[in-house]
């Protein structure tokens, strides 16, 4: 699947209806998408949670909106790992 695919098809690669079963990869790269375009926190709100958790999770990063908004709790888990690191 083409850049401009995932893109245009990001709605039903995410909930998982697009004609042809996105790779991981391209699922990601979906919400990435989604977030990056604000279009998560529009539609139904599982997009927004789901947001959430994937940039929590390491799977996305966040997007400005996010930041300054602080939605996720992804500085505290960084600050949490930085530290346990220098024990």
């Amino acid at each position: 699947m083409t850049e401009d695919e995932i893109k245009l098809n990001a709605v039903a690669i995410a909930e998982g209806w697009y004609e042809t079963q996105a790779t991981e990869d391209e699922e990601i790269k979906a919400w990435q998408h989604l977030i990056d375009t604000g279009l998560c926190w529009q539609l139904q709100g599982w997009f927004g949670r789901m947001a959430v958790n994937l940039v929590g999770q390491g799977f996305c990063v966040p997007s400005q909106f996010m930041i300054d908004r602080g939605l996720g709790k992804w500085e505290d888990q960084e600050n949490e790992q930085i530290g346990s690191e220098k024990e």
